[in-house]
């Protein structure tokens, strides 16, 4: 800028300074407004008294400080009053561990519906810190699913809902060998409609080899920068452009619902990935 006149630098500097302005509220509106991502779906095996059953799914909370964030959450929540309320892995943080956020939060949703709950790779890092979490969750009425399964009943109907252990539970061992494994060793009943919860998106291979109806799935936050006709840009563990870090997926007899996630870890900015509730309508195939 040498050679610039002192009249071309100061307009320079006011673009810049204009520019780091707009880019500042622009980032706080992307990490703090909610966006409700409605999805309905389709199985045969759904019995007819689950037609309409409604499931809210919250992933990747990641207790955020952000007080108009949760109110947010809780407030569509209650207006959409869903037949339950699924939270799929990293409802805590283990980078900043306050749990006081997340029990607060997770008491009010159990006032709304009830709320099943899969631990994610959050969880497993702070073991310490989870296990007296989780007897928490469990007083307040959480349904906390490590590897096990409960029915849902309606009018004589029911369905299965599952929970599946992230993998970083059991160390170093393979993802897709751990997760295969943990769902032979639950007991269900197979031939019922069944909805998983497992935190990692990435692994969809082993839920369509294990005949899960409807995973329900999280972990890589929408691909964190998210550009127009290409989807997610990156995530750490999967590199550029990750396959499932969104939407809805399908292959053979199953269906992945992955949620770009509430709140942010390492990387505490979202860009084009507004904080993602979902609502899911249950459908019968006539």
């Amino acid at each position: 800028m040498k050679n610039l006149s002192k009249k071309q630098k100061i307009v320079i500097t006011v673009l810049a300074s204009v520019f780091l302005i707009l880019f500042s509220v622009y980032c706080v509106y992307e990490n703090n407004m909610l966006t409700v991502t409605d999805y309905e779906i389709t199985n045969e095996k759904l019995p007819g008294s689950f037609d309409g059953f409604t499931v809210a799914q919250i992933s990747d909370f990641h207790n955020p400080r952000s007080d108009f964030l949760k109110e947010s959450v809780l407030e569509e929540l209650t207006r959409l009053s869903p037949d339950i309320i699924v939270i799929t892995g990293d409802f805590i943080d283990s980078r900043k561990p306050k749990t006081d956020i997340s029990l607060a939060f997770a008491r009010e949703l159990v006032k709304i519906s009830p709320v099943y709950f899969a631990p994610g790779n959050h969880e497993a890092r702070i073991p310490d810190i989870y296990g007296p979490f989780e007897k928490e969750l469990r007083d307040m009425g959480v349904h906390v699913l490590r590897n096990s399964s409960e029915k849902i009943h309606i009018n004589g109907d029911a369905i299965n809902i599952l929970g599946i252990d992230d993998a970083t539970f059991y160390g170093t061992q393979d993802k897709y060998i751990c997760t295969a494994e943990a769902i032979d060793g639950i007991i269900y009943d197979k031939g019922l409609f069944t909805i998983t919860l497992s935190h990692r998106p990435e692994i969809f291979s082993v839920y369509t080899q294990k005949e899960q109806d409807l995973v329900f799935s999280g972990h890589l936050h929408g691909g964190q920068f998210r550009i127009p006709y290409l989807g997610g840009l990156y995530m750490p563990t999967e590199g550029l452009f990750p396959d499932y870090c969104e939407g809805v997926h399908t292959a053979d007899s199953t269906t992945m619902v992955v949620s770009r996630g509430i709140g942010n870890s390492a990387f505490p900015i979202r860009i084009n990935n507004r904080p993602e509730l979902i609502f899911v309508t249950l459908r019968t195939e006539e």
